[in-house]
């Protein structure tokens, strides 16, 4: 499931850029197509993935979380863009906003192996010689 959220951003990413890139407006409409179905393939498969891969009991808190990370971030988001817009013009909007998108799926996987890797390392490092204290104190 990993897979196909990173490969479905990358190519949403590059959809994306590929739309700032267009020539005219018919094949600008024509690549909507595929784009469109490139997002709402991320989300629902960052939303499936949420949802699986949350502990069950938490599942209300994970997806409220998820949600104002989703949708929280338009109110920062929307403004950014608009200057971007203002300044470089709709097409630099879109093709960075692709890039972005592209970069942030090849990065992330990576950058959680790492975290991955550094927390196993961390839960396998031996206890020290002194004792070890509960609450109590005793």
């Amino acid at each position: 499931m990993i897979r196909r959220l990173v490969t479905t951003t990358v190519v949403f990413g590059a959809l994306e850029t590929a739309l700032g890139l267009m020539p005219g407006y018919g094949t600008f409409a024509a690549l909507l197509v595929p784009t469109g179905f490139a997002a709402v393939t991320v989300t629902t498969t960052a939303n499936a993935f949420t949802q699986l891969h949350g502990a069950p009991h938490l599942r209300g808190r994970v997806m409220s979380v998820y949600f104002l990370v989703l949708l929280g971030g338009t109110p920062v988001g929307a403004p950014l863009t608009g200057l971007v817009s203002d300044a470089f013009g709709a097409r630099a909007a879109l093709v960075l906003a692709g890039v972005v998108s592209a970069v942030a799926a090849l990065v992330l996987p990576a950058v959680l192996k790492g975290r991955a890797r550094r927390s196993v390392r961390a839960a396998s490092v031996p206890a020290g010689p002194w004792p070890v204290r509960t609450r109590t104190g005793r």
